[in-house]
């Protein structure tokens, strides 16, 4: 819309891509965030959360947009582009305005749409900070300090020097509590280096005391033509390792820091007429336990 009183903008956690931020992120429909985080019109006053795509929706001054998405599972710029008729999104050719966007970098939803719209944003002045939440760095937490200089900066033309630090800076973590900041000029992170790994069905050798079934992962490609299957079912009260098929490579040889994008080309099939994947990428350290990743505002270690 470009209003003329918009001069700067602080996008936190940002879905500007309807479909694939928010609705159908990652491919599959995201039942949690769309059916609990809604608000909604009744009588003329604003009700929140109640169940969309349930018979309340009868009573409401609204339209079942849960029933409308499922029945329009594809993308389609009519329906959830910049002019979308159920669901708009953002057209990044026209934001234009400064702004300093913020994403955690172990969300669910927002991480996505945050990324590409800093990338794509047509503005001169931006800025981007990936971060994990915890610890009070979100909000009114370690980052309000920056906020509000953002907003002197260009509301009030205070030189405060806040567009003199680098436009991108990564919290990386280390291993809860520890990380350290990454400042960098682009994102993605110009001098990253893209190393293919190989998942390969053959069985490793490796386990970590809960299970014995991993499998290799390498850089070089598997020898044989294998696979392996698994059970799709998840009793949300099992342990998350106790699901699933994993791959673990060889210990690593130097130190390796993971920030940016990453890719995973696989090939499957399914004795159910759908399916989903879930992707997550686990640390091991030398004792073979796994990292848990978190942070602690009070705990750098840089």
């Amino acid at each position: 819309m470009q209003p003329p009183s918009l001069k700067a903008m602080l996008p936190i956690d940002g879905d500007p891509d309807s479909y694939r931020d928010y609705i159908y992120s990652g491919g599959g429909l995201y039942n949690e965030f769309n059916n609990n985080a809604c608000v909604q019109c009744k009588n003329g006053k604003q009700v929140g959360g109640m169940m969309m795509g349930t018979s309340n929706v009868k009573e409401l001054n609204t339209v079942d947009w849960i029933k409308g998405v499922k029945e329009r599972p594809f993308y389609d710029p009519a329906i959830y582009g910049p002019e979308g008729s159920l669901n708009i999104s953002a057209d990044y050719s026209k934001i234009t305005v400064p702004f300093f966007a913020h994403a955690d970098v172990q969300s669910g939803i927002h991480l996505r749409g945050t990324s590409e719209g800093f990338i794509t944003a047509a503005s001169k002045n931006k800025q981007f900070a990936l971060l994990n939440e915890t610890g009070g760095m979100h909000g009114m937490g370690q980052f309000t300090k920056r906020y509000l200089d953002f907003f002197d900066y260009w509301l009030k033309g205070i030189d405060n020097g806040v567009m003199d630090r680098p436009p991108v800076e990564i919290q990386i973590l280390t291993g809860y509590p520890g990380y350290y900041w990454l400042y960098e000029n682009e994102w993605p992170i110009a001098r990253t280096k893209y190393t293919k790994y190989y998942l390969d069905a053959a069985a490793s050798s490796w386990n970590d005391g809960q299970r014995v079934d991993f499998k290799r992962m390498s850089q070089e490609a598997p020898k044989n033509n294998l696979s392996t299957a698994y059970s799709g079912d998840v009793n949300p009260g099992n342990a998350c390792y106790e699901s699933g098929v994993s791959f673990i490579t060889e210990p690593m040889t130097e130190d390796v820091v993971l920030a940016g994008y990453s890719k995973l080309v696989v090939y499957v099939s399914s004795t159910t007429k759908d399916m989903a994947l879930n992707v997550s990428v686990r640390a091991v350290d030398e004792n073979d336990q796994e990292v848990l990743y978190s942070a602690a505002a009070s705990s750098p270690n840089n």
